[in-house]
């Protein structure tokens, strides 16, 4: 017996049904004053764990996120909630299961942006190697 059913639920809203969630009134403010951890994707202590084969995978994401922008820019809505609906969307479709937006508090934001060790050690190999991409369109690192 289907307790719940997604057929036709809107694709920003989820399989789950997050939108039954007690949701606060005002934007949650208190950050916790704990140390940044390094990021780190070797585990030597465990060879099973998916993270020793992650470091190329997060150079990559760290070029691109850093990379040109394409000059043609996409349509914005214009409506938060419309925006929200779209990143939610966006990651149900990378297949994220569960997915939420929030507003931001300006001292969240970080006043370097964190980098991998692997982006040089990635960019090396890209030179040293016959091919020159990894993806169609990544041909610069």
């Amino acid at each position: 017996m289907k307790l719940f059913s997604s057929k036709t639920r809107p694709l920003h809203l989820g399989p789950f049904p997050l939108e039954r969630l007690r949701r606060l009134h005002a934007p949650h403010d208190q950050l916790p004053d704990a140390p940044m951890p390094v990021l780190r994707f070797e585990r030597p202590e465990t060879p099973q764990s998916i993270c020793n084969a992650m470091a190329p995978f997060q150079a990559m994401m760290d070029v691109l996120r850093d990379g040109p922008v394409n000059t043609a820019g996409a349509v914005i809505p214009e409506s938060p909630a419309e925006r929200a609906n779209h990143l939610k969307s966006f990651g149900y479709y990378n297949d994220a299961s569960m997915m939420g937006v929030c507003a931001l508090p300006q001292k969240a934001h970080l006043a370097t942006p964190r980098r991998s060790e692997g982006t040089a050690q990635l960019a090396e190999f890209l030179r040293s190697r016959q091919t020159k991409t990894l993806a169609a369109g990544v041909d610069v690192i």
